[in-house]
């Protein structure tokens, strides 16, 4: 599945677009397309970017030309994200952060919605640096980004995966409301990772998500399409109770609408929009997966 034609500007560092960025001579980065079904990707320190929002090729100009106008009207407007314990910084525009999480605008605008002369800090103590990071990318260019070290990293933990940082990217669109963050993330997901990490983190993510979650949905039909059931008695011990049950409901429904492992399934990226995005009423549905990017080289 392609991933859409645009233009990514990266940028090494926790600094915003400035004056010069948001003119014409913007230089793209080199960057690569992952969709590799196989691949073990991991949680990076991926580069903060600024640059267009992605939008349909009809609409992707003319989207460019009113993102700059009206970064080029909030350049004094920036909100100050102070993350985890070390209280990293990252410096995001207002009316971006405004457009994409009704949340953090709410704790942005903590005076009756009045704009403050001065820089706002947003206290985010509880979440990862790195995935804020790769959420302030999303911010500029909704397109997921990880690094080339992060592609090709392996380690036992998978909260240090790629996959970790896709389940965190979904779970902070969660928290925070950014539908779009979460149907990304999701993509990204169904584009390369392993349904192995996915299990290992099972547990992990049926703590940070409620029922009829649609990345708990995504998990069980994941598992289900690609797990034996002498594999998944071997990862037993991995799995939570709640997830079983899950798995459990999904077997007696294929089994009641004749489907088997062998016949009937349908590979979970068929329908991924209908079944697994998250839209507001009267939005269309995806035509194809986003998956991510994947940063080749970072720049000075």
């Amino acid at each position: 599945m392609p991933l859409e034609d645009g233009v990514i500007v990266v940028r090494a560092g926790n600094d915003i677009p400035s004056a010069e960025d948001l003119s014409e001579g913007w230089e793209a980065a080199n960057v690569t397309s992952n969709m590799n079904m196989n691949s073990v990707p991991v949680v990076s320190s991926a580069t903060l970017a600024t640059a267009s929002k992605r939008r349909s090729p009809e609409a992707n100009e003319d989207a460019r030309s009113h993102k700059k106008t009206r970064l080029f009207n909030s350049l004094g407007d920036i909100v100050r994200l102070r993350v985890g314990p070390d209280e990293a910084l990252f410096n995001v525009h207002l009316d971006v952060l405004r457009e994409a999480s009704p949340v953090l605008s709410d704790r942005a605008l903590p005076t009756g919605g009045q704009r403050s002369t001065q820089p706002v800090d947003i206290v985010m103590s509880d979440e990862c640096a790195d995935s804020i990071q790769s959420m302030c990318y999303w911010l500029y260019n909704d397109q997921i980004c990880i690094s080339q070290k992060l592609a090709r990293a392996r380690h036992y933990d998978p909260r240090k995966t790629s996959t970790g940082l896709f389940v965190e990217l979904y779970i902070i669109g969660q928290n925070f409301k950014m539908s779009g963050l979460q149907n990304d993330a999701i993509d990204a997901i169904l584009s390369c990772c392993r349904a192995m990490d996915l299990v290992l983190m099972s547990t992990y993510i049926y703590q940070k998500t409620q029922p009829r979650c649609k990345l708990r949905k995504l998990l069980v039909k994941l598992v289900s399409y690609r797990y034996s059931a002498d594999e998944l008695q071997d990862d037993m011990h991995k799995i939570c109770n709640d997830f079983l049950l899950d798995l459990a409901i999904a077997a007696f429904r294929d089994r009641d609408k004749g489907v088997t492992r062998y016949q009937g399934q349908v590979p979970p990226q068929e329908n991924f929009c209908a079944d697994f995005h998250t839209h507001e009423v009267g939005v269309g549905r995806c035509r194809k997966m986003k998956g991510h990017v994947t940063v080749t080289e970072e720049r000075p």
